[in-house]
């Protein structure tokens, strides 16, 4: 019970020095203090060439390489995405095979989150960025040798639908294209229908706090 209130009290402090941006160093150590570590906390992914059959991962950098690909971002360089490597390690210049579309690719360029400083590899547990990697949020990566794949996102039923169309026919191809990427960055964007000829389309979507 102790061990309760200090952290409900040291939680508090800890939300002040994000909102105001001051005592990073106490966040920090209280991120040591009270989450896990990512090899303590098993996750599951579902082999495909068993039916989906729950498979553990523990995190260690012997398993078979299985990474997951949770968010995309535009940069100045192309397509940012973020991975999070849930087994084995990952090296710049590795080919990967991506479960979702069956296609193989090289990691051309392998940097930390916030792409200020390129890295060579990381290890399971790590959160890391890629450039020239393409690919739609939520996809899964190995090393080829094995079938797994993370589990979906759970989106609930859409909230909010609204419809919208292009200022001219012209523009239908550039407007079809856009929504499509914004469809591959947020999965709870869902297009349901479009006409070639009133380019009329309905959007449906939840919104969803992703971090």
């Amino acid at each position: 019970m102790p061990r309760f209130f200090e952290f409900v009290v040291n939680l508090n402090v800890l939300l002040i020095c994000i909102i105001f941006i001051i005592g990073v160093q106490p966040l920090l150590d209280g991120v040591l203090s009270y989450l896990p570590c990512p090899t303590e906390v098993s996750s599951y992914g579902l082999d495909q060439s068993k039916n989906e059959e729950n498979v553990t991962l523990f995190g260690t950098p012997d398993g078979p390489l299985v990474v997951l690909a949770f968010k995309l971002e535009e940069g100045c360089f192309g397509q940012l995405t973020y991975l999070r490597i849930y087994e084995c390690v990952i090296r710049k210049g590795d080919f990967i095979h991506n479960i979702n579309t069956r296609k193989k690719v090289k990691i051309p360029r392998l940097v930390w989150m916030h792409y200020d400083e390129d890295i060579q590899e990381a290890h399971a547990g790590q959160i890391v960025a890629v450039f020239g990697v393409d690919c739609a949020s939520r996809d899964t990566f190995t090393d080829g040798s094995i079938k797994y794949k993370m589990t979906s996102m759970n989106v609930p039923k859409p909230m909010m639908s609204l419809a919208v169309q292009p200022v001219s026919k012209d523009s239908g191809g550039q407007f079809s294209k856009a929504l499509n990427h914004f469809q591959r960055e947020d999965p709870t964007l869902c297009k349901y229908k479009f006409s070639c000829r009133l380019l009329d389309l309905v959007l449906h979507w939840e919104k969803l706090d992703f971090g």
